[in-house]
């Protein structure tokens, strides 16, 4: 049976900024006759807020160590209990299931000795989650014939992955590296969860790519996996080279690359993927779930619909010698689908029709 595929181009989206949940306060004072914003030789740092919209509430805090004056240590205090220390440009969890507010202070001394110290309230407003699903990851740092990508980027990315997701109560179905990433992940273990995300080497031929495993002569074609995304799946990402790269082989359709990968759709929406080179990246995961799940949206605490969310996330981390886009099963699993708990989910298409729907590949 032919098969086609929809090209849509779209518009550049008009993005709101979302207001923080959090109230900062100002700094409170060394002394009270000087304050360590006036003080050159005092050290600063900047609180960086990411309020997660799910109950119980949780404020992510980082802080930042290029706005601090030679900072040597840096300690947390929430409310009046005791002193923590922690190293410079590090993360801190706070959990607030109350409702109630808090405060937090920050102190950081510099290497001659001076002290600073600022402080912030924080309104925890917990906020009821609507939904829930189940997600699988799966990532290869380790090649036999491929050069290895950063263990630390990809094993950061499943963490952040593994935290918003929970986060959300959100399930964990797999989550597999090296060697156990094998052709049964890409053809059995993919339907068992709602969302999967895969990092790892992507490989483009004159016909077909391919999806790289840890030994190059072993590799998931998009043949092996038509029809295969069914069941719980609905949504894939695939962090890989090359996947949705427009065809440029004589006699090809330019959307033959695509075409392919749209095969396995069967009860899966949508495939989020790259058009050309990619890296790993912490950033593009973390800014896509930001958007996806609500994070830090207060007045209106739901996500964007993932074609959204993947357009800002990628366009946020990447070069601009990187291109993405997404195919999805119909019009509206294009436009209009959500992560579960965050707006509409588009129904599975039911009479598998064979015809798919993508956007041009946008420059990050």
């Amino acid at each position: 049976m032919n098969m086609k595929i929809i090209v849509i181009l779209i518009c550049t989206l008009m993005i709101a900024a979302a207001l923080p949940i959090t109230t900062a306060f100002t700094a409170n004072k060394k002394k009270e006759s000087d304050g360590i914003e006036t003080l050159a030789d005092y050290p600063t740092a900047k609180f960086s807020w990411k309020a997660y919209g799910f109950s119980p509430f949780f404020a992510f805090v980082v802080t930042d160590a290029s706005d601090s004056i030679d900072a040597e240590k840096y300690r947390w205090q929430v409310d009046d209990d005791s002193w923590s220390v922690m190293s410079s440009s590090s993360k801190k969890l706070f959990f607030f299931p109350d409702g109630q507010m808090h405060k937090i202070n920050l102190e950081v001394t510099n290497s001659n000795g001076n002290t600073g110290m600022i402080s912030h309230l924080v309104f925890a407003r917990p906020l009821l989650k609507s939904g829930s699903g189940s997600y699988s990851i799966s990532y290869i740092t380790e090649y036999d014939w491929l050069d290895d990508l950063s263990k630390k980027y990809l094993s950061a990315q499943s963490t952040e992955i593994q935290y918003v997701f929970n986060a959300a109560g959100w399930s964990k179905e797999f989550a597999k590296t090296g060697s156990s990433v094998t052709e049964s992940t890409f053809k059995n273990d993919v339907s068992t969860s709602n969302f999967h995300y895969h990092c790892g080497h992507g490989i483009c031929s004159i016909v077909k790519t391919e999806l790289a495993l840890k030994n190059w002569l072993s590799t998931v074609e998009p043949s092996e996996v038509k029809n295969k995304w069914n069941n719980k799946c609905k949504w894939v990402w695939l962090h890989s080279c090359h996947m949705l790269e427009d065809c440029n082989t004589p006699g090809y359709d330019k959307d033959h690359f695509r075409n392919l990968w749209a095969g396995a759709l069967n009860t899966c929406h949508m495939i989020l993927g790259y058009a050309s080179v990619t890296y790993p990246s912490y950033s593009v995961v973390s800014e896509f779930f930001n958007e996806a799940l609500g994070i830090g949206k207060s007045f209106y605490p739901k996500g964007s619909d993932i074609l959204s969310s993947y357009k800002i996330a990628t366009k946020f981390a990447h070069g601009s010698n990187v291109k993405a886009t997404v195919i999805a099963d119909t019009y509206d699993q294009l436009y209009d689908d959500h992560l579960y708990g965050q707006g509409t989910v588009q129904s599975d298409e039911t009479n598998n029709d064979n015809t798919y729907y993508t956007i041009t590949p946008w420059g990050c």
